[in-house]
């Protein structure tokens, strides 16, 4: 891996960090947006769901306050179930046919947000939480987008940011640790995920403590039309072209250390 391929990786998952802290749902769908343009999607998926247990702790630490296991049970319960089929996908799918599959879910939760938001329904009901997680869990395990669904419940219900933000980071974490057990068993964590999260780890916190700071002043409206149209744009492109654009030094050098673990 060249220093080039590092820097690209390091700036999106930092970029990644800054969303998350900002938003409370950023960080995945930021880089599993961005990463498989640079790496292979099966290692993309492995790297960010490593990334992603300090990610969600650090975001749930800084709003620990905030949280209460009434409003994460239900959808810490239907990730449970879902992740075990999203990460089967994950690691029997092909690679092409992956990235085409996650274009397409990406651009389909960018398209129906806006739709719903037009539709004054009011908080979606509770017991909607088990069904949502279950739906969450599959597409975590499977592309590490598995925020929507539950980001669509928990954005309903009428809490401050700080609850929607600590809601959504323990299911996360939940769902996070059960994936990389789940993608170890798989063979799908190699060395270079390893070596990638010992030198992202600080600049992503980082990227997360100056999203904490920022969370106050930022809309959120704003910041949540970028992450859909991040969404939509990286999704058209999976879609239609679902090739990685990279060097030559990132993907032979991923894909011989997975075998080998």
């Amino acid at each position: 891996m060249s220093p080039l391929d590092l820097f690209y990786i390091l700036t999106v998952l930092t970029f990644a960090g800054l969303m998350q802290g900002l938003t409370g749902f950023g960080f995945g769908i930021v880089a599993m947006a961005l990463l498989p343009l640079w790496m292979d999607f099966k290692l993309s998926a492995a790297t960010v769901a490593a990334i992603n247990i300090p990610v969600c702790w650090g975001t749930l630490w800084s709003n620990r306050k905030h949280f209460a296991w009434r409003d994460s049970a239900g959808l810490i319960a239907g990730v449970v179930v879902g992740a075990p089929i999203g990460v089967s996908l994950l690691s029997w799918g092909r690679s092409e046919t992956l990235l085409r599959c996650l274009g397409g879910v990406m651009c389909f939760f960018a398209l129906i947000d806006p739709l719903l938001q037009g539709f004054r329904l009011g908080p979606i009901p509770r017991w909607c939480a088990l069904p949502l997680g279950f739906v969450s869990g599959i597409f975590g395990g499977a592309f590490n987008i598995g925020g929507p669904p539950a980001v669509a419940y928990v954005y309903s219900q009428p809490w401050t940011k700080q609850q929607m933000i600590a809601a959504l980071q323990a299911m996360f974490c939940v769902s996070g640790i059960l994936r990389v057990i789940l993608m170890g068993n798989a063979g799908l964590l190699g060395s270079n995920v390893v070596f990638v999260l010992s030198c992202s780890l600080i600049p992503v916190l980082a990227g997360i403590w100056l999203g904490g700071v920022l969370l106050d002043r930022a809309a959120q409206s704003h910041l949540k039309f970028g992450v859909l149209l991040i969404m939509f744009v990286m999704g058209m492109k999976y879609l239609c072209w679902p090739t990685t654009v990279v060097t030559n030094t990132v993907i032979p050098v991923v894909t011989t250390d997975i075998l080998k673990d």
